[in-house]
Parts: C-alpha cells; structure tokens; sequence
C-alpha cells in the first residue's frame, strides 16, 4: 500500500473512532419535528478490506436543467434555515450587541462567516456512499479586530473558536409537486416536517470534518463560528449543495457539487 494510502486509511480511521464517540448537536429547528440525520450512515469497521483512493471525474446523465431543479429545492431549503440570519444581516449589523436581549448569550452576525468548501471526496470501494473531507476557513485577524471593536478592554486573551457544521440530508426523489415548489419558495419546513428531510449538526474546535455522503441523497452543507467567551457568532456560510449518484449498469455511484463546475 503506498504511503498515500496509508496516511488516508489512518485518517478515516480517526475521523471514524472521534465521531462514533461524539455527540451531535440537536438542530435548533427542534419545532420542525425533522428526524435527525446521521452523518455515519454505514459502519466503518471493516475498513481493513476497504480501499481508499481519491474520486475520479464523474461521467453523469445530469442535465443543465437538472442541475438547477435541484440547486433551486436545495437553495431554497437552506434559505428557510437560515432566514433569521438573513433577517439580521438586513438590520443594523453594527448595533452594539449588548444593547438588546433579543439574542443574550448568542449574539450573532457579529464575526465573519467562514468560508465552506470540499477539500476532497473519497471512493470507497463496494459501498454505497462516498467519503467527503468539508473544510473551512475563516479570518482571524479580522475576528480579532471586531472583538476590539465591540468588546475593547473585554476581549479574550486567548480566542476560543467553535464551528457548528450543518447538515441536511434531502431525499428529493420523494419530493412530489407540491414539495418541490415549496422548497424552491424557503416554506417547506414551515408547511409541514417531510421524513425525506433530516438535519444534523456537530460542534467542532477543527478547521475540517469528515462525514459519509449516502448515495442517492442530495446534500445541504453550511457552517457558523461562535467565539466561546464572548459568544459572539458568525452569519451561516455560504452552502456547499451536493447531490449523490447511486450505481447503476453504466456508472459507479459518487457525489457531484451543485453550485461549482468540478466534479468529484
């Protein structure tokens, strides 16, 4: 086994035994009634027989016009998650955040969003999901300059940062008519609490996580920071949207970013 191999096998080895021992968050959604996801779908166990090697290109039957249905149902679910943020963002964002209550011990739109991205997608060899390495970055000098702003004598010695990653598994071969325009309008989860929809969220110190991507299911990836002392938090980053090919004859199943032209 090469020496990449080696050092990828041990890393999904550890990102599998650290979750497996970790709690998720419960969504904040919780009036939803949206059945948690997993973000482990398949056991890891047998990771022994399985090979690792990096996701070639992907040669799919996905039209244009496909493409953006599902980046439209995607788009407009992650818009209804995250409308209060984007309530906030359009009031005064340089209002003092103790001046009010409305959000005491979580003020958020304070820090700078982090920016959301895959690093790498992994094939895993006889089963039915792919391995995703999300990872995000997020400017310290600029977090650090906005804690003196509005905290001046108060800010931590030592900043403690936190990343919440969401993720939203979507079934939309389950969505009929109905669905499909209400999730394009960001009133889906308002109107009712599909089964075809699951969120789940896990707290994390690391820039980066590793979760299983079910293939067959399209995907909903953003992630906030939160300052620990202060508590001050960022806007929802930008969404990475996926959507996860099931093998067929022709193709062998992998995983496809919906709002980038590459193909992992």
């Amino acid at each position: 086994m090469s020496s990449l191999l080696r050092h990828l096998y041990l890393f999904v080895f550890v990102l599998s035994f650290c979750f497996a021992c970790g709690t998720a968050e419960d969504t904040e959604s919780s009036d939803l009634s949206l059945e948690q996801g997993q973000l482990n779908s398949d056991s890891m166990s047998n990771l022994g027989e399985i090979e690792l090697t990096q996701q070639l290109p992907l040669e799919l039957d996905f039209s244009n016009s496909e493409k953006e249905r599902y980046r439209s149902i995607l788009g407009g679910i992650y818009q209804e998650l995250t409308e209060e943020d984007s309530s906030y963002e359009a009031s005064d964002s340089a209002a003092d955040p103790t001046a009010s209550c409305d959000r005491c011990g979580r003020e958020t739109g304070f820090l700078p969003s982090p920016d959301l991205y895959v690093n790498q997608f992994l094939h895993v060899d006889m089963k039915s999901f792919t391995f995703g390495l999300v990872a995000w970055d997020i400017d310290l000098e600029a977090i650090h300059d906005v804690l003196e702003i509005l905290l001046s004598n108060e800010v931590p010695e030592v900043i403690q940062l936190s990343h919440r990653l969401t993720v939203v598994r979507v079934d939309v071969s389950r969505f009929n008519e109905t669905m499909e325009t209400q999730a394009s309008e960001g009133i889906l989860l308002s109107e009712q609490s599909p089964d075809s929809v699951s969120i789940t969220s896990v707290t994390t110190a690391d820039s980066q996580f590793g979760l299983n991507l079910d293939h067959g299911y399209s995907y909903i990836l953003f992630v906030n920071t939160v300052e620990g002392i202060s508590k001050l938090s960022s806007l929802a980053s930008e969404p990475v949207l996926l959507h996860c090919f099931t093998s067929d004859e022709n193709t062998q199943g992998g995983c496809l970013q919906l709002n980038s032209s590459q193909n992992l």
